[in-house]
């Protein structure tokens, strides 16, 4: 919301309101990054290479939105299970939520590796 002094020459109204309605380019990758603290200090190769198969493969799932009962019913596990693997993938990437997992996952092109 903008405010303007109601005592504004004409020239100074228009410089204002033209500001003030000018587009505002952000990226949302970019403003998560600046949130979430990304990038981070190790390579995403290095941590990625951390992974267990099957902690990558439920990153992969994680990472595209699902919740850790619909993951454990397409890998035939206890949805415990995956938590604790969720748990030790945030860990291991130094991530604090699924959000930034997706965020982390949206940053890289993982089929390269």
């Amino acid at each position: 919301m903008w405010f303007f002094r109601k005592r504004l020459s004409q020239k100074e109204f228009h410089a204002a309101l033209s500001t003030a309605a000018s587009p505002v380019r952000f990226s949302l990758r970019d403003f998560f990054a600046s949130r979430f603290n990304a990038p981070r200090a190790e390579s995403s190769t290095a941590a990625i290479a951390r992974l267990t198969p099957r902690e990558r493969e439920i990153a992969l799932f994680a990472a595209q939105g699902y919740t850790n009962k619909e993951i454990a019913d397409a890998l035939v596990i206890a949805p415990d299970t995956v938590k604790t693997h969720v748990r030790s993938i945030l860990a291991k990437l130094n991530l604090h939520s699924k959000a930034e997992l997706r965020l982390y996952w949206a940053n890289r092109d993982w089929a390269r590796e």
